[in-house]
């Protein structure tokens, strides 16, 4: 029981009490229309049916979007059995003022039935107005979507040359450098010279860079405004393919047919009616099939062409099927007002199904955004990891093997002895500049660093460490994540510290593994927020390392706020 009451209050259930409330919202039309003594007015009779289907569906419509928004998606098998009863209550009542309405213009107000027309007309065209509105918007943003794709798709690949590159481009200037400085010179004591150069104009700088620099490939890429010509290229894509389903053309046609066959009595109205369906589906499958051999040269204006000129032959056909055997058609008006139907139908239900194309595209070119954005930042993390290495290398090693250089050049007592001196010791530098290709990657224990970063600033600053024990085990795991949450807590406490002179800050992080994001939380008590800062290299290691970060000023309180993807 609970299982049913569940389905009856899910907002799929309002697709089949749509189906059962326009059904039993029929018969009332049907029983006005068989007690009406003026044949001519039946397709008026069925206009203000037509017209009163379109509150009911208006109503279940709000119901099913107020399921979604009520209690988390909970079902709410009240709301849905009480929107069916009084849902075809509306529509009756819609459909008894419409013939009131109608009764009252006759003779007297000719200006109402004018007035009704031109409003259902106007209705009919607004409707279809924005049906067309959203699938361009729709279609405009799939296009800015795939341009941010195409664009995070040449930065994933920029990225992983860029390591290669880097890693070649470096060490191939620094060997070529410690060579010539070793080489160049006559004397230790020149060479001596030449070799403190060398640290202090290129080995340290370098590695201060190296530590320093950005990857520079800002994920927030630009979007490029929606082309004029998209909505051509739907129109192109919906008839490049099947645009006629019989079956469900067809149901239309059953519910009006049907109903008028229930009101006429007469068994030559149902032959035919059903002369008419099959020859409405026998067409249309034929059509189909035509279609399907159209070649792919066929333009975008030919293809339309091809489409009413279809439409028109299978309406012919289905009349025609009904003509042979009684030569003549029951209520012209009325056949006339299937026709109709039928092409409103095929009008709403093609912008219909590119409107739900085009959703699902957005929501799967939002994913993949979403995915690239993550792997362009996975990237950017490990080019840092590689640049901090490779600063460590030519500041820890090599460094040192100049330095030993330089002190042994020091201590040569003659000229042989300083090139001997200078012969081994580039072996040994370029042994060290080897390392250069495979740094490695570093590992940082996040919890230990970050308590030495604030025992370093004990007496000056009060920082305090929120970190909980689930969260860094599964930072631990992940020792390019471990570096980069470092890099950014320290960071961000630095630039608090020398542009806001707080007492206290407040380091928090923390890992949402639903959103396979991490988020970390710097606070602190100093200088408010300045209107107009600009941006500065901080900024851009926070857009580099990061999926997305603000900085508020929450009360007293500035608050940095960062999302890191797992």
């Amino acid at each position: 029981m609970n299982n049913t009451l569940k389905r009856i209050g899910s907002a799929d259930a309002i697709n089949w009490f749509s189906i059962l409330s326009l059904f039993f919202a029929s018969l009332p039309g049907v029983l006005v229309a068989a007690n009406s003594s003026n044949s001519d007015r039946l397709a008026d009779v069925f206009l203000a049916r037509s017209i009163s289907f379109i509150p009911i569906i208006a109503l279940l419509g709000m119901v099913k979007k107020l399921l979604g928004s009520l209690g988390g998606g909970r079902p709410k098998p009240t709301l849905v059995i009480l929107a069916f009863v009084v849902s075809p209550l509306v529509g009756h009542g819609v459909f008894e003022s419409l013939l009131l309405i109608q009764n009252l213009s006759e003779p007297s107000f000719p200006w109402l039935r004018l007035s009704l027309r031109v409003a259902v007309s106007f209705a009919i065209l607004f409707l279809a107005g924005l049906l067309v509105a959203t699938a361009r918007e729709l279609s405009r943003q799939n296009y800015q979507m795939k341009e941010a794709a195409e664009g995070l798709l040449a930065i994933r690949t920029q990225a992983a040359e860029r390591i290669a590159f880097r890693k070649s481009q470096l060490l191939e200037e620094v060997f070529a450098e410690v060579k010539l400085r070793l080489t160049s010179q006559n004397s230790p004591r020149a060479t001596t010279e030449s070799l403190k150069q060398l640290l202090s104009e290129v080995i340290r700088p370098l590695s201060y860079r190296l530590a320093r620099e950005s990857p520079g490939n800002n994920v927030s890429t630009n979007l490029l405004a929606g082309r004029r010509d998209q909505w051509s290229e739907l129109f192109r894509a919906t008839l490049g393919g099947n645009p006629i389903h019989p079956l469900k053309v067809a149901f239309l046609a059953l519910v009006i047919m049907g109903s008028y066959s229930l009101v006429s009595g007469d068994s030559r109205v149902a032959s035919n009616f059903f002369a008419a369906y099959a020859g409405w589906v026998i067409a249309s499958c034929v059509f189909r099939l035509l279609w399907a051999k159209l070649p792919a040269q066929v333009a975008t204006g030919g293809r339309a062409v091809l489409f009413v000129l279809g439409i028109a032959a299978v309406t012919l056909v289905s009349i025609a099927l009904v003509l042979y055997p009684s030569g003549s058609v029951p209520a012209p008006l009325f056949a006339a007002w299937l026709i109709l139907n039928i092409f409103i139908f095929l009008a709403v239900g093609l912008v219909h199904c590119a409107i739900v194309t085009l959703r699902e595209t957005s929501s799967s070119l939002a994913e993949t955004l979403d995915e690239l954005r993550r792997e362009v930042i996975s990237l950017n993390n490990g080019l840092r990891v590689m640049q901090k290495s490779m600063a460590r290398v030519l500041h820890g090693t090599v460094q040192q093997e100049i330095t030993l250089a330089i002190k042994r050049l020091q201590e040569s007592s003659n000229l042989e002895e300083g090139r001997r001196v200078a012969r081994e010791s580039q072996g040994r530098i370029s042994k060290s500049l080897t390392q250069l290709t495979q740094p490695g990657i570093d590992t940082v224990n996040l919890s230990n660093s970050l308590r030495a970063f604030a025992e370093l600033w004990e007496g000056s600053v009060a920082i305090v460490l929120n970190l909980g024990k689930s969260d860094l085990k599964i930072i631990g795991n992940r020792p390019s994540l471990s570096l980069v949450l470092d890099e950014l807590a320290k960071e961000g406490c630095r630039n608090a510290i020398v542009h806001g002179s707080p007492a206290k800050i407040v380091i928090t992080v923390s890992v949402d593994l639903d959103n396979r994001l991490v988020e970390i939380v710097i606070e602190n008590d100093g200088k408010a927020l300045e209107p107009g800062v600009e941006n500065g290299l901080g900024s851009q290691i926070f857009d580099d390392l990061t999926m997305r970060w603000s900085r508020t000023q929450v009360g007293p309180l500035v608050r940095l706020e960062a999302k890191v993807p797992l």
